[in-house]
């Protein structure tokens, strides 16, 4: 007789296709174009604590779907709810990317 090996609800949900807890973001691990999104996004969460732009129109001029900036920001956008606008957080932790002057240039 064949034993069913038990399933933990995290298989149940691979298995279903139900929402199971998000891997971590580590910017380390993205590829040159998801490092380019990624560099779009924090543009975009930029812009919009700036207030330049409604959030639909930051979305065009930066090249990100509401799906992507969402991967990408996280928590970071609070979503407007019954018609209220979407927002940037105040404050975040997200990994940036900077450069230094050498002396070569």
């Amino acid at each position: 007789m064949k034993r069913h090996k038990h399933r933990g609800r995290d298989e149940r949900q691979k298995r279903t296709g139900g929402k199971g807890k998000r891997p971590s973001l580590e910017y380390s691990t993205l590829t040159i174009d998801e490092k380019d999104e990624y560099g779009r996004s924090i543009d975009l969460l930029h812009d919009l604590r700036h207030g330049e732009d409604p959030y639909t129109k930051l979305l065009g001029k930066h090249r990100l779907s509401r799906r992507k900036a969402q991967w990408y920001l996280g928590s970071n956008l609070t979503r407007g709810t019954r018609g209220k606008r979407v927002r940037a957080s105040k404050t975040d932790k997200l990994v940036r990317e900077l450069m230094f002057p050498t002396r070569y240039g």
